[in-house]
């Protein structure tokens, strides 16, 4: 049956990089590309006496990328991060029997998860996936949006698609916002839209005899992301750093409204220790006057480039 809402994308935690597993938590999908499968095949020309110019044909490096479209949910995204990112630490929360605090920073060794995806008739399990960039944006009014790409190393048809059972809480949303502070200064009231993306540009290696990826491989990571704010006398003072580089750690703290174990929340908590603002512009226009900036991470020698924090009832990834 062709039913768009009956389409499933679930995630499962490899043991060992590339081996296929069931899915355990399946994502709340927005619209999204999906999985694809490219080929990359190659036409063989040569001048044969004939008109026809293609003589041959094969198949050349088989990518299968992915890109995917989710609000941010407080359990799955669990996984992507973990994956992304690399490095995990767990820890129960205080006074809290069943509430943990996962804290993800960067590492060279990541997590791979084999994604099942079912698209109609169409089941697939492609292993091996592993997460290389994730981008997290808000904008007043809206709930909070995760996005997340990333490449698998094989694929396989799925007789038996998993039946999916999804996460109940709420997905985070502007109004949860509790803290967003640049250099120390609380603006989250003073902000209309926030984005930041974190790229790990992790990479495919080849070698002979085979169309697919053999392994992967890190390459340096970066951090961006953009904001736009209300021009007041505390905004102001973004326009002088920018025009300095003045480095500010940058902290946006998002608190759920539901309730979890004894009294804790579900919280998405990401800390970029130093930032530059690289980009400015001041629009005229017939509503209020904004500063928009566009900023980059640097590497801090004690935080490095990113932390993220992500409170809930999963023990770990």
């Amino acid at each position: 049956m062709s039913a768009g809402l009956q389409n499933h994308v679930g995630l499962g935690k490899e043991t060992t990089y590339g081996t296929p597993v069931a899915p355990t938590l399946f994502i709340p999908l927005r619209e999204s590309d999906g999985m694809s499968i490219n080929t990359d095949v190659q036409f063989i020309p040569a001048i044969k006496g004939s008109a026809p110019l293609n003589q041959c044909a094969h198949i050349g490096k088989v990518e299968l990328n992915g890109a995917f479209d989710s609000d941010a949910y407080p359990v799955f995204m669990g996984m992507i991060l973990k994956s992304a990112l690399g490095g995990e630490v767990d820890a129960l929360v205080g006074g809290e029997t069943v509430v943990y605090k996962h804290t993800f920073t960067e590492s060279f060794t990541k997590q791979s998860y084999t994604i099942e995806e079912k698209y109609g008739e169409i089941a697939k399990r492609y292993a091996g996936f592993l997460a290389t960039m994730f981008n997290i944006e808000l904008n007043s009014g809206e709930t909070a949006k995760f996005h997340f790409e990333g490449f698998a190393k094989s694929h396989a048809v799925q007789g038996s698609p998993a039946t999916p059972s999804y996460e109940t809480p709420c997905p985070f949303n502007f109004g949860n916002v509790s803290s967003l502070t640049i250099g120390g200064v609380e603006v989250k009231a003073l902000i209309e839209s926030f984005s930041l993306e974190y790229n790990n540009n992790s990479d495919r290696f080849y070698g002979l005899g085979d169309v697919n990826m053999q392994s992967a491989y890190p390459k340096g990571s970066t951090l961006s992301g953009s904001m736009r704010m209300y021009l007041d006398t505390t905004t102001d003072d973004f326009l002088a750093d920018y025009i300095a580089k003045t480095e500010r750690a940058i902290v946006l703290t998002i608190t759920g409204s539901d309730t979890i174990g004894v009294g804790s929340n579900y919280i998405l908590k990401v800390t970029i220790p130093k930032a530059v603002l690289k980009s400015n512009s001041m629009p005229f226009g017939m509503e209020y006057n904004a500063l928009e900036f566009d900023f980059e991470g640097l590497n801090d020698a004690t935080d490095g480039l990113i932390k993220v924090e992500l409170t809930n009832l999963t023990a770990s990834y």
